[in-house]
């Protein structure tokens, strides 16, 4: 729903922006509207001149020379002014908006860099990115609107009226009865049109995230031949996105409509007058031709100032989402406690209670305490709470109740940021940037040198396949890492933990993509990385966690069972049977392949 508060909203978000060069801007606006007044009310003025000199003679030709001489100069004159103006404009308003371009891409970025991981799981990521293109877009619009088709006509027509208050006040008292009732009627139909703007602008935003998301999933539509079911379901979405733009320019259409005929009265009245006051002899020729120019150019600027305001909406409607974006509330703290000193890596989970929104309780007075250096192997069947567990740990969402505790210390009272530097995180997911595979890597540790890098890779066993590769280190990985296996993704990912060096280390599922001879050959290097640093292994692979310190199995959110892989086997519990179906299965069954929780 638009109101004029979102109007508000938006041009202050951009203020912040503009007061940085607001010197320059200032200056574009005063060169610009100095053009127009030159362009818009002195040259015809002097075409004025010229014509009353031409239909007044009545000998010799020649007589006109001196003062034909006198108005080409004048011509002159004018036109070179408008172009010193204008052209001076050109530069200064395109370095101040460069500028605050450049400023708004860095703030949209920077916003979305504090906004907490519920934010981007709850949204799609084409969505947020065409939200932030339109967002920089609509600025540069919105400023264009402003300058060419607000403020140099708004100059335009009051030095327009000035001047025929000067030469003939009748015409004036005309035109500016005209003005309020086509200026209003305008912006009164173009109000009326903005909802519909709006709707397109997010039906526009659906159809983007829609054609990602398929985009992003092109294997699994290939794997699964849907290509005909995605071609039904888009073209669904694209009409709803059509029906929203046709109701739109079908507004458009009635309101220039309008404007035509409101166009046409008003020059049937000037003309009527000005003709009847020439037979009269009140007014010369010349100021017959004036008359003319000026209605036609009154109404090329009205015209373009009431569309202005239909774009200046438009793009308002377009800026709406970033905005939102832009002043929520519900973003991360990056400066709370930066200094705190970890005191040691112990981990502690006392008490704690945790439900997602519109689902089931997954943890209720739930409490477990990791010591400083202990190796904890996490086991339980899909939606036990296990991955959970690390989300709350990383503060990617917050427990309902009860307290978690990193060397002793309150993570409510750290920083995320302070927090996840201290842990080095191997997710079973591993997205990579497309950047190359040494970028990849040093993301652990930026500014690390190639023969730290490399040895970070070889710890990973990631060296020999990177090596092989046409660029080496410099090879870029694609989106995502599309260009590597699951293995090599998950390589990478270890390596960049291995240069990381945090205190506290979390494998979830780090080897789940891993073949049986990957994963016995990468072991050596992650018992050596989870030396002397306290680590929590989620795997559900057994094998991955039979060397832990302890193994701790979650059942529905609760700790059922824990202690040592010797220990548990000999209970013919959980645990127990969890590992007899795999020791009987053909190699390494998953237990909970693909649990997300």
């Amino acid at each position: 729903m638009w109101s004029s508060s979102i109007f508000i909203r938006v041009l202050q978000s951009y203020w912040i922006a503009v007061r940085q060069q607001r010197g320059l801007f200032a200056a574009s606006f005063i060169l610009y509207g100095l053009a127009g007044f030159v362009s818009g009310v002195l040259t015809p003025l002097v075409y004025r001149r010229i014509i009353d000199s031409i239909s007044g003679v009545t000998d010799s030709r020649m007589s006109l020379v001196p003062v034909l001489s006198e108005s080409l100069w004048m011509l002159i004159g004018v036109t070179f002014c408008y172009q010193i103006l204008y052209r001076i404009g050109d530069f200064t308003v395109s370095l101040s908006e460069s500028r605050i371009i450049e400023y708004l891409n860095r703030r949209t970025f920077g916003a979305f860099m504090r906004q907490k991981y519920t934010f981007f799981a709850n949204r799609f990521t084409g969505s947020l990115v065409a939200q932030s293109r339109r967002y920089t877009r609509a600025f540069e619009e919105i400023a264009d609107v402003l300058l060419f088709n607000v403020w140099m006509p708004v100059i335009q027509v009051a030095g327009i009226v000035a001047a025929l208050f000067l030469i003939q006040p009748i015409i004036a008292w005309i035109f500016l009865f005209w003005i309020p009732i086509y200026m209003s009627t305008a912006f009164w139909m173009t109000k009326k049109k903005l909802p519909l703007d709006t709707d397109s602008a997010t039906q526009d935003s659906t159809l983007t995230a829609h054609l990602s998301d398929v985009l992003s999933n092109m294997f699994a539509v290939k794997t699964f031949a849907s290509e005909q079911e995605e071609d039904i379901a888009f073209g669904r979405v694209a009409k709803l996105d059509g029906v929203a733009r046709l109701r739109s320019w079908y507004f458009g259409n009635i309101l220039l409509a309008f404007q035509a005929i409101l166009f046409s009265v008003l020059e049937i009245s000037a003309m009527y007058v000005v003709i009847h006051l020439w037979l009269e002899g009140s007014v010369s020729t010349g100021t017959v031709v004036l008359v003319q120019v000026y209605v036609g150019a009154l109404f090329g600027e009205l015209f373009g100032l009431s569309r202005a305001f239909g774009r200046l909406m438009q793009n308002i409607a377009d800026a709406r989402e970033m905005t939102e974006i832009l002043s929520r509330d519900e973003i991360e703290s990056l400066e709370q406690n930066q200094n705190k000193k970890l005191i040691s890596g112990a981990v502690s989970f006392d008490k704690i209670g945790f439900r997602y929104p519109q689902g089931s309780q997954v943890f209720q007075n739930f409490s477990l305490a990791i010591k400083e250096g202990e190796k904890v192997g996490l086991v339980g069947s899909s939606g036990s709470g296990k991955s959970t567990l690390t989300k709350l740990l990383l503060k990617f969402i917050a427990p309902d109740q009860g307290v978690i505790r990193v060397g002793g210390q309150d993570i409510s009272d750290l920083s995320p940021q302070h927090l996840r530097r201290l842990i080095a995180y191997v997710p079973q997911d591993t997205a990579l940037f497309h950047r190359s595979i040494a970028e990849n890597i040093s993301y652990g540790r930026p500014g690390s040198s190639h023969e730290v890098i490399e040895k970070a890779a070889k710890q990973a066993h990631a060296h020999e396949f990177i090596v092989a590769l046409p660029n080496g280190y410099e090879t870029l990985v694609g989106e995502r890492g599309i260009k590597l296996s699951g293995g090599e993704r998950q390589r990478i990912a270890i390596a960049r933990a291995i240069l990381k060096d945090a205190p506290i280390l979390v494998l979830d599922e780090a080897t789940s993509a891993l073949d049986t001879t990957s994963e016995h050959h990468i072991q050596e290097a992650l018992h050596e990385l989870m030396r002397g640093r306290t680590t929590i292994v989620i795997a559900h692979r057994l094998s991955t966690v039979r060397e832990m310190d302890r193994i701790v199995v979650l059942e529905d959110g609760h700790l059922a069972e824990e202690g040592s892989h010797a220990n548990l086997i000999t209970t013919n519990d959980i645990y127990a049977g969890f590992w007899n179906r795999q020791t009987q299965s053909f190699g390494d069954t998953f237990i909970d392949e693909n649990e997300k929780k």
